[in-house]
């Protein structure tokens, strides 16, 4: 099973009890941030800008949902997860 954490542009921390149960983990959110972040801090108007919606001119932000950029990237890291378990279990 995998479980994906996902909080849009807040830091979304992975709960604790996920360490006892067995699944694997992926942070989305982590990858997202790191990719955009400045010293570490990633603000809501860079967010909006890298993996929001926007039309019109000049562009407005009309939805904060993911863009296909930002489904990209947690495309990636979802497989990435799933392909090293793969692995792992390969070489029991």
């Amino acid at each position: 099973m995998v479980v994906v954490v996902y909080g849009a542009w807040e830091d979304a921390s992975v709960p604790d009890f996920l360490s006892k149960i067995p699944v694997k983990v992926v942070n989305v959110n982590a990858r997202l941030h790191d990719l955009i972040s400045i010293n570490g801090v990633v603000s809501l108007e860079t967010y909006g800008k890298e993996y929001g919606h926007w039309r019109g001119s000049p562009p407005e932000l009309v939805d904060a949902h993911p863009n296909e950029k930002a489904h990209a990237i947690l495309a990636q890291e979802i497989l990435s997860v799933i392909e090293a378990s793969k692995s792992d279990s390969s070489a029991k």
